[in-house]
Order: C-alpha cells, then sequence, then structure tokens
C-alpha cells in the first residue's frame, strides 16, 4: 500500500464510519453487514502506517457495546499482532486480549504520543484492579515528565483505593523533580478514595517535600492539603 493510499485510509475513516451509518439508516445495509463493514475498516486502518489516537478513539467509540468483538474472533484480525501501539489499540478497541496487553505496557512508554494512545484506549476500557498495581509501578519509575504527567492523570481517572498504590505514589511523590509531576500525584490523590489515605502521614510528606512553584501561585498541591485536612 502506498503511502498516499495509507493517509487516505486514516484521514478519512470517521467520514468513511458516517457514512455506514446513513447505508444502515436507509436500510442499505442489514446490521451484520454493518459490523462486517466496520471491521473491514479497522482492517485498512491496521494495514495504514498514519492512523493516530482520533482512529483508536473511533473503533473504540464503534465497538463501546461490544458488537464488534465477534467479528474480531471471526477474521484474520484475531491472530494480528501488531508492532505499533496504535494499531494494537484498534485491536484492542475491537475485543483483543494480546492487545489490550500490548497497549496496557505502553501507558509507561518515555514516548509521549505512544502514552497518549494507550490513554484514549484506556478512557474506553479501564484498568481493573489487578492491572493498576502493575501499571502503577511502571509510571512512578518513568523518566519523562511530559510521558508520565499524561500517564499519571490516566490513572487518577479510576479513583484509587489500594492502599499499596497510593503509598508508592506518596514516595514518587518526596522523589520528584517536577513540580508538573508532583502536581499530577496531587490531582490523583484528589480523585481517589478518601477513605483510603492515611492524612494526617500525607499532609506531612506533602509539606516536606513539596518543590516550590514556579509562579507562586496556589495549585493542586494546597487543593490537596486543604482537603485533607478538613
Amino acid at each position: 500500500m502506498s503511502g498516499g493510499r495509507q493517509a487516505g485510509v486514516a484521514g478519512s475513516a470517521d467520514l468513511r464510519s458516517r457514512m455506514l451509518q446513513v447505508a444502515l439508516a436507509f436500510n442499505w445495509l442489514t446490521p451484520t453487514e454493518l459490523r462486517t463493514e466496520q471491521t473491514r475498516l479497522a482492517s485498512d486502518l491496521l494495514a495504514s502506517h498514519s492512523a493516530s489516537f482520533a482512529e483508536v478513539e473511533l473503533m473504540c467509540s464503534l465497538n463501546d457495546g461490544g458488537e464488534l468483538t465477534a467479528e474480531l474472533q471471526r477474521s484474520p484480525l484475531a491472530s494480528a499482532r501488531p508492532a505499533r501501539t496504535t494499531q494494537a489499540a484498534i485491536l484492542a478497541c475491537l475485543g483483543s486480549a494480546a492487545a489490550r496487553a500490548q497497549v496496557r505496557g505502553a501507558l509507561d512508554s518515555s514516548d509521549d504520543k505512544e502514552v497518549q494512545v494507550a490513554q484514549v484506549y484506556l478512557r474506553h476500557h479501564p484498568l481493573t484492579d489487578t492491572e493498576l498495581r502493575e501499571v502503577a509501578s511502571g509510571i512512578v519509575r518513568m523518566t519523562d515528565s511530559r510521558a508520565q504527567i499524561r500517564a499519571l492523570d490516566t490513572l487518577g481517572r479510576h479513583s484509587i483505593s489500594d492502599r499499596e498504590i497510593l503509598e508508592e505514589l506518596a514516595r514518587s511523590f518526596a522523589q520528584a523533580r517536577s513540580v508538573g509531576v508532583q502536581r499530577a500525584i496531587a490531582e490523583v490523590f484528589i480523585r481517589s478514595d478518601q477513605r483510603a489515605l492515611a492524612k494526617s502521614q500525607l499532609v506531612g510528606l506533602l509539606r516536606q517535600h513539596r518543590l516550590k512553584s514556579p509562579d507562586g501561585r496556589e495549585d493542586l498541591i494546597d487543593t490537596l492539603i486543604r482537603r485533607l485536612q478538613s
């Protein structure tokens, strides 16, 4: 497939999807034929090198109800093992467990674009309690602050109640060398189950190890401290 053709497949995916819905509305396609065409769209995106997080969002939205998962199992895509995170995320949106594991592993990547792809997928298919510990351990070891902040935002959306994860994040806060990372960790705590927090100890840690705000303004760390004390 040529570069121009690949770019065209990704760029027109949303339009193509909407036209399929029009065809269904006018009874030009049956529901079964619609699912077949949507799976073919996914196959074309997997063959494209230009698909991005926007196409991941599209495919996850199309399969929010799980209608395409059975189609995946009946198609050659079921045995696909993509090299790129974007392609893996498209397969994971269709219900591939192997692809989900690959995308989950990309959440602590040093490549911010890969983290963004994982973030889009996990908005539709959140981490399980079993997966959270492994993922959190990988996130706190990240060295690229921009990618780490994005990964922490994804982690925070899970309203963590696991004490072990929260303790690991507290240690990461104390060791952080970036105000942005500390603020992202503070936001995770704000979104977490407050009953799982050791509040007095956490307040002391926050005050002792917080980095000075470059603009001198109050931020999420101040908000967290007030919330813990209230």
